[in-house]
């Protein structure tokens, strides 16, 4: 099973995101596809894919921020 649509930078996430990890794995998540949608995101989004090996990066833009 794939997620193929996260935002786990968002800070609903901040507290434990350890553990949300951990309860995909448990459910059977092989990956997850965290978005990134402005430069910020972006950023937050490669440090989360190489502290997780489960997630895997989406970077982008929207118009307004390009």
């Amino acid at each position: 099973m794939v997620d193929v649509h996260a935002h786990l930078d968002y800070p609903l996430f901040e507290e434990d995101l350890d553990e949300v990890i951990k309860r995909a794995k448990e459910a059977g998540v092989k990956a997850i596809i965290q978005n990134g949608i402005n430069p910020k995101t972006n950023r937050k989004t490669l440090e989360l894919a190489e502290r997780y090996d489960i997630i895997k990066p989406a970077l982008g833009l929207y118009p307004i921020d390009a």
